[in-house]
């Protein structure tokens, strides 16, 4: 006899696999109602699975010697399913107790709690408003104040291209001294601030050198010196070169 109330067609793989698993050979189907087919050492007689060719069909049939093996993959999936449920169920349970904790952290007792403590730090649509308008206007008044603010052409650590004072180059060559008619350079070491702006700080020999933005040259004495900004002092080593070639009269 065979049963054909038992195994659903739509459970075959899963079958095959099983069988698989635990220890049968999958042969060749014969004939044209065999689906499956399959062998174990221990048993004497094939396991076969057949189909009707007919439509609607639900279930395949197994012959009755072989619907204990049915039975046995029919628990084995329930077992299967039951350990799945249980882990979904722990899953669930540790992320309820997470979130317990997490309300808890503020004080809250439960979601809508905690969804009424968020609420109370969103701004209404006024206040939005408001806080954008009140943005806008600092940045409007940090715009204005950067508009007075100094740009430096170097930072520490940079190399500035120095070449002497028309005064000094003079002076240098009165003084057969024209080997220091060059430019020179030096890194920046230290960029101090005063009323005036800026001076720019290089150590030689120990020695502090000032270098000064051309904005304080007239609150000094002695500006006839290497110290002022794009007269005798330079961010970049082409522009230095050009100023000794001006000295020397464009040659």
């Amino acid at each position: 006899m065979a049963n054909r109330h038992l195994l659903a067609i739509n459970k075959l793989e899963d079958f095959r696999n099983w069988l698989l698993k635990n220890g049968w050979q999958i042969e060749e189907t014969k004939g044209k109602y065999e689906v499956l087919r399959a062998r174990k050492s221990t048993e004497k007689l094939p396991l076969i699975v057949y189909k009707k060719d007919k439509d609607g069909l639900v279930h395949l049939s197994v012959s009755d010697w072989n619907t204990k093996y049915v039975y046995e993959f029919i628990n084995d999936n329930k077992s299967n399913k039951q350990t799945d449920l249980k882990s979904q169920l722990d899953q669930a349970n540790e992320k309820l107790n997470e979130h317990n904790e997490y309300f808890k952290a503020f004080n809250c007792k439960d979601f809508k709690e905690f969804q009424d403590f968020i609420s109370s730090f969103m701004l209404t649509p006024h206040e939005e408003q408001t806080l954008i308008k009140d943005l806008q206007n600092q940045l409007n008044q940090a715009n204005e104040r950067l508009k007075g603010a100094i740009v430096l052409p170097v930072k520490i650590g940079d190399t500035i291209y120095v070449v002497p004072s028309r005064t000094n180059y003079q002076i240098n060559i009165i003084n057969n001294k024209e080997e220091k008619n060059k430019v020179s350079e030096f890194v920046v070491s230290e960029i101090r601030y005063n009323k005036y702006g800026y001076s720019v700080v290089c150590y030689i020999d120990y020695i502090p050198f000032y270098f000064n933005y051309e904005t304080a040259k007239g609150y000094c004495e002695h500006f006839d010196t290497e110290q002022f900004y794009g007269e005798t002092w330079f961010a970049t080593l082409k522009e230095a070169k050009k100023k000794l070639q001006e000295l020397r009269g464009g040659e």
